[in-house]
C-alpha cells in the first residue's frame, strides 16, 4: 500500500512540474526547502560541476537562491543529520528536461518508503 501511495504523490509532482524552460539561457537560480520532521544540519547540492552548500536547515525553513547555469528535476544531494548522511545520487538525467532559466525550489523530506530505512526525497517546484 505505501508503495502505491508513493507512485501516486511521485506521478502527481512530476505531472504538476512545467516542462517549458526559457531558452534565454541566463541561468537559473535555485532554493532548497526543509519539508521534513527534522532539521538539517547541512544540505549540499551538485548540479553539473557546480555545487553550493546551503547550511542548516530548520523544519520547515527555506534557504536563499544559488546560481546555477541549469538544472533538472533532480540532482545529486547530500543532506546531514546529526552523524547521518542521506545522499540523492542520479546515475544519469536521460529523458529529463534540463531547464536553463527560472527560478525553482528542491523540498526535500524523508520517505520511509520500506518502513525499514529512510530515504532522501526531492520535490521539485517552479517557483
Amino acid at each position: 500500500m505505501k508503495r502505491i501511495l508513493f507512485f501516486i504523490a511521485a506521478v502527481c509532482c512530476i505531472a504538476a512540474c512545467d516542462n517549458e524552460d526559457n531558452p534565454s539561457g541566463d541561468g537559473v537560480k535555485l532554493r532548497v526547502e526543509n519539508i521534513s520532521d527534522r532539521p538539517f544540519d547541512e544540505v549540499l547540492v551538485r548540479i553539473g560541476g557546480k555545487e553550493h552548500m546551503y547550511g542548516s536547515l530548520d523544519t520547515g525553513a527555506v534557504s536563499s537562491y544559488a546560481a546555477f547555469d541549469f538544472c533538472y528535476a533532480y540532482a545529486y544531494t547530500e543532506v546531514v543529520v546529526g552523524n547521518d548522511t542521506a545522499i540523492i545520487q542520479p546515475i544519469d538525467f536521460v529523458g529529463e528536461r534540463k531547464y536553463a532559466a527560472g527560478t525553482f525550489t528542491y523540498q526535500l523530506f524523508f520517505t520511509d518508503f520500506l518502513a525499514e530505512e529512510e530515504y532522501l526525497t526531492i520535490q521539485f517546484v517552479r517557483d
